[in-house]
């Protein structure tokens, strides 16, 4: 039979309950709806659109009377002649025996007969009657069962929970050694940065240093060279003078011990020689002294190195280097 569909194919309706069906959706539900084997939610919203869509009714009624005229389209089918006689059989064999059969739970006592009215009262007392026997049922070992059940989950729970905690625990553990050591190496790279900084700034004023005195060097104001006497034969040296900035080069002084120092002197012409600085040398080889020359180095015509006592001398003890002032820059 060809079910005519109504007008409308692909169309959007709104129910009362809010919610909307298309006209494919709805031919779709409607047979299970007229079973009633959609949910509850669904069997509303469906109830709740038909009353909305009066022209989907007569579908619905027509779904009805097929349905149930499906129930009366099967041929009729008569029982085999023997069938009940089988089944009673069966049903006989399978009958529990009098010996199987279970006793009750309660057997009443026999009947007495029955005494004269106040026939034997004196001197009876009443016995108390017997509780029945009851056969244990099922339900105590559930019971027994379930509460073994829970305890057993919560002491499962219990060791689940421990172990957990314990590695956590465990985990916390391994990090906070990780942090420990992370920290530590951090410290270590920050100290060496520590001393790579201090390392740059030395090697920095080193090399200004070097600079400043290669620039005096290359381009001086005054030059001096100064040569060994008999004192020191094989001693020599260089001084060189840049504004108020001088050069010290000595070359074969020996160190001397704690309580002697070397001395500069100021050689001025036609007047005794003015001490100068305490100079301190650590190198046999080469001394390389930077000096602060102040208004003494502006009218001289020399200067020498010589021997003194610790704290130095007013006049000169023992001259090993000396050097005269022979070309005066313009």
């Amino acid at each position: 039979m060809m079910d005519e569909r109504p007008p409308g194919q692909g169309n959007n309706h709104p129910g009362a309950s809010g919610r909307s069906f298309t006209d494919s959706e709805i031919e779709e539900l409607l047979p299970s709806f007229v079973l009633g084997a959609l949910d509850a939610d669904e069997m509303l919203a469906v109830a709740d659109f038909l009353q909305q869509q009066p022209r989907w009714q007569a579908r619905v009624a027509r779904l009805e009377e097929t349905m149930a005229s499906l129930a009366h389209a099967a041929p009729r089918t008569r029982l085999p002649a023997q069938a009940k006689a089988r089944l009673l059989r069966r049903m006989g064999a399978e009958a529990p025996s009098p010996a199987t059969r279970r006793t009750p739970f309660f057997t009443p006592p026999p009947e007495r007969p029955a005494r004269p009215v106040g026939a034997g009262l004196r001197g009876l007392r009443s016995i108390p009657r017997p509780r029945p026997t009851m056969e244990p049922t099922g339900r105590s070992w559930l019971a027994i069962f379930g509460q073994s059940l829970a305890v057993a989950g919560a002491a499962a729970a219990i060791i689940i929970l421990a172990g957990v905690s314990w590695q956590l625990h465990t985990s916390v553990n391994a990090l906070s050694a990780q942090l420990a050591a992370a920290q530590g190496e951090l410290a270590q790279v920050r100290q060496e940065m520590t001393n790579l900084a201090q390392i740059n700034t030395t090697l920095q004023q080193q090399l200004q240093a070097q600079n400043a005195q290669v620039a005096l060097l290359t381009d001086p104001d005054q030059s001096i060279v100064l040569t060994g006497t008999e004192a020191a034969p094989l001693a020599s040296g260089e001084f060189v003078r840049r504004d108020d900035k001088g050069l010290l080069i000595l070359r074969g002084l020996p160190t001397l011990p704690a309580d002697q120092t070397y001395q500069l002197w100021i050689l001025q012409p036609d007047a005794p020689s003015v001490p100068a600085n305490l100079l301190q040398v650590a190198n046999t080889d080469t001394a390389t002294i930077e000096l602060t020359l102040g208004e003494e180095y502006r009218d001289y015509a020399g200067v020498g190195i010589s021997i003194e006592p610790a704290g130095g001398s007013l006049t000169p003890t023992t001259i090993v280097l000396v050097g005269q002032l022979t070309a005066p820059s313009a």
